[in-house]
């Protein structure tokens, strides 16, 4: 693992927006990315890029909160710089946010 960025303080809070279209952007050499955020009940649609690219769509909503979940997994990436991105899809009303407790980075030369 290279790095981690995460929201302090970690599990115990978390990046989120309720806002559709709103994208967080994260650029740097990897080979691998996760992503770990919250399932619940008010959880909506998030659509995962890498360097522009749909990778995924990630429906995160549970009926019961679950903290620290992996969201996403990229699997190997060509060893090199990698943009990813991810953006809030929901359109529904009573879905609306997606959150991001922490990004894992890992990078094998």
């Amino acid at each position: 693992i290279d790095f981690i960025f995460t929201s302090p303080p970690f599990y115990n809070d978390e990046i989120y927006t309720g806002s559709f279209g709103a994208k967080a952007k994260l650029s740097v050499s990897a080979t691998r990315f996760k992503v770990y955020g919250a399932k619940a009940y008010n959880r909506g649609m998030m659509e995962v890029l890498i360097d522009g690219q749909q990778a995924a769509m990630v429906d995160p909503y549970n009926v019961a909160i679950q903290t620290g979940v992996l969201l996403y997994d990229s699997g190997p990436l060509q060893p090199g710089t990698h943009m990813l991105e991810i953006q809030n899809k929901s359109t529904n009303r009573g879905r609306p946010f997606i959150g991001i407790d922490k990004i894992v980075v890992t990078k094998i030369p």
